[in-house]
C-alpha cells in the first residue's frame, strides 16, 4: 500500500515538473496572470487560487454587521420578535430559516420578495444571513 501511495506521489510530482518546463516560455502580464504564448490564454497560478480560497473561507460572515443590515433593509417587511405578524411583517423567528435559505432568498428573492442582489453586496448578504440564523434560534429559546 506504501508502495502505491508513493509511485503515485512520485508521478504527480514527475508531472508537475514536466508541466513547469512547458510552462516556461509562457510571460506575466501587468495584472500577474500568465499569458501563455501559443494560445494567448490567461492562466491564474495555484498560489492565487489558494489564496483566494483561503480568504473567501476565512473571512466568516459577522452577526454584528448583519444586524445593521437588517436594521436598514430589512426590518421594514420582518419581524423577530415572536408572534409579531402586525402590519403583514413576515415573523423570521416563527419561520426559523436556515443560513442557505436565508442567503438563497436574500440573493434571489422570493414570494413577494424582491432579489436584493446588486443592491447588497455579497458580504452583507452573507452577514445577514448569519444575523437572521442567530437571531431566531436564540429568541426561539426563550
Amino acid at each position: 500500500m506504501r508502495f502505491g501511495l508513493l509511485a503515485v506521489v512520485v508521478a504527480a510530482a514527475t508531472a508537475g515538473a514536466s508541466l513547469a518546463y512547458y510552462h516556461a516560455s509562457d510571460y506575466v502580464s501587468r495584472d500577474g496572470s500568465r499569458v501563455t504564448a501559443t494560445t494567448g490564454a490567461r492562466t491564474v497560478t495555484v498560489s492565487q487560487t489558494v489564496t483566494e480560497t483561503l480568504v473567501r473561507t476565512i473571512v466568516r460572515p459577522d452577526a454584528r454587521a448583519g444586524s445593521r443590515v437588517f436594521l436598514t433593509a430589512c426590518s421594514r417587511c420582518h419581524a423577530l420578535k415572536p408572534g409579531d405578524w402586525t402590519r403583514d411583517r413576515v415573523n423570521l423567528t416563527d419561520l426559523r430559516p436556515s443560513y442557505r435559505v436565508t442567503f438563497e432568498t436574500v440573493t434571489g428573492g422570493g414570494t413577494g420578495m424582491p432579489s436584493f442582489e446588486g443592491k447588497l453586496s455579497e458580504r452583507q448578504i452573507r452577514d445577514v444571513a448569519a444575523f437572521v440564523t442567530a437571531e431566531t434560534a436564540r429568541r426561539a429559546r426563550r
